[in-house]
């Protein structure tokens, strides 16, 4: 069945409600739902524990972090246990790495003879080796686990800051972790407001931030950060920070290093609304972001996952923004504290859903040619296939379901594209949809 978008909003006034399928969201917010996402539990049963088996039959708890091979076998940090775990494509959940025991020592050694004290982060490689960062109490750590699980140190550094051999190298007590295709290790190093570079060679350099907090754009060290978090790394080598405070923003630094807005901003408002670059807005603190195989970002942001598209629309692609839990299409699904995005070589993204205590993934694809998204900022911005034709159709009531009048038939020349109904004038409410012509 073909799907098309809906929205209520009064001429000349900034989106007031956004309505999918005609059901009626907050007027307080803007939001702007995908249509295609769906949402399912792949591990964990939803009770606190420790238990290995298969599917939902097992136990988590609080899971943090996720990373997908190219096998599709999912790596869970289950912080609370301390352990990693591994989800097969089958649904087999096992322990992979840890000895469940919260260890400062944070000892090397093979499979659950390791001990793990504190992962904020790890990434995986080709190779399917997993690095991580160790916040040990003491030190800190950047561990290697192999596809056998064997875990050995890379570094271990005390807090400072320090550039050269990472063997000297110092960072700060929170660090996150990206790599880019080159085989570059980047790191967002948060209490030094910077983001720094680890080579090939393992040497660490500066690579942005100039160390002093605020919110300035600029090239690589003449720019600033003010509480740089999580970070990921597009295919064709922009990062993309996180960049939280009062209010977050995501930040793009290009493979040049030079740091430009991407998303939302620091003088805005928590509102969490959706909307194109700088005039959206998220909640106080991201917690996760990661970037598909397009360039699509997509942000864990309070119970919510968003997704930001290559041009800066920032949208909703599941979750309701209050906690709960639910599978099934993205607007109808409830998550808890949604954190540790990861994707597979499918672009399905992975969610470690900790106040679940569950493992859920999102199938997403692309947007259909018979379908696409309809917002409002300054007039209608329409996201979809480029070159593809729409009919803009109005009515003044939802429940007239023959009552639509055609406005304006377009052919998208970008995504998004703005358009403005001549013909609104006043305060008279509608409700405009887009269907897709042959």
């Amino acid at each position: 069945m073909k799907r098309v978008h809906y929205f209520a909003a009064f001429s000349g006034q900034l989106l007031l409600s956004c309505i999918l399928t005609a059901s009626l969201a907050s007027s307080a917010q803007t939001r702007i739902y995908e249509t295609n996402a769906y949402v399912e539990t792949i591990a964990g049963s939803g009770f606190y524990g420790y238990l290995d088996g298969q599917s939902t039959a097992t136990m988590f708890n609080n899971p943090k972090v996720t990373v997908v091979d190219s096998a599709t076998n999912v790596y869970v940090w289950d912080s609370a246990n301390y352990r990693i775990r591994k989800i097969t494509p089958d649904g087999a959940v096992t322990t992979f790495a840890g000895s469940g025991y919260r260890d400062y020592l944070a000892l090397d050694g093979q499979g659950t003879n390791a001990s793990f004290y504190d992962v904020s982060s790890m990434l995986i490689g080709r190779d399917g080796n997993i690095w991580l960062y160790d916040y040990t109490y003491v030190n800190g750590k950047i561990r290697l686990v192999t596809t056998s699980a064997n875990v050995t140190t890379l570094c271990t550094f005390s807090w400072g800051y320090r550039d050269g051999p990472l063997s000297n190298a110092q960072f700060s007590q929170s660090i996150w972790l990206a790599a880019d295709n080159q085989g570059g290790l980047f790191v967002s190093d948060t209490g030094n407001r910077r983001i720094r570079k680890i080579d090939t060679n393992l040497v660490v350099s500066t690579f942005a931030g100039s160390g002093n907090s605020g919110y300035q754009d600029g090239a690589g060290i003449f720019c600033s950060f003010n509480n740089p978090t999580v970070l990921a790394v597009d295919p064709s080598g922009n990062i993309f920070v996180a960049d939280s405070g009062q209010h977050s923003a995501v930040r793009k630094i290009t493979p040049q290093g030079i740091v430009t807005a991407f998303a939302a901003g620091p003088y805005g408002s928590n509102s969490g609304d959706d909307g194109m670059g700088t005039n959206a807005s998220f909640y106080s603190y991201i917690d996760s972001l990661a970037v598909d195989s397009l360039g699509n970002i997509y942000v864990a942001d309070s119970e919510l996952i968003r997704k930001i598209n290559a041009g800066g629309l920032v949208t909703t692609l599941a979750g309701f923004g209050n906690a709960g839990y639910s599978d099934g299409q993205g607007r109808d699904s409830r998550f808890s504290a949604p954190t540790g995005l990861s994707l597979d070589g499918a672009n399905r993204i992975y969610v470690a859903d900790r106040g679940n205590q569950r493992i859920r993934r999102i199938s997403y694809g692309q947007v259909p040619t018979n379908d696409f998204s309809i917002s409002m900022y300054a007039g209608l911005s329409l996201v979809g296939a480029i070159g593809r034709s729409y009919r803009i159709d109005y009515t003044t009531s939802i429940s007239n379901s023959t009552g639509w009048t055609s406005a304006a038939t377009i052919t998208l020349t970008s995504s998004p594209y703005l358009w403005f109904d001549p013909n609104s004038a006043g305060r008279q409410k509608r409700f405009y949809r887009a269907v897709a012509l042959p």
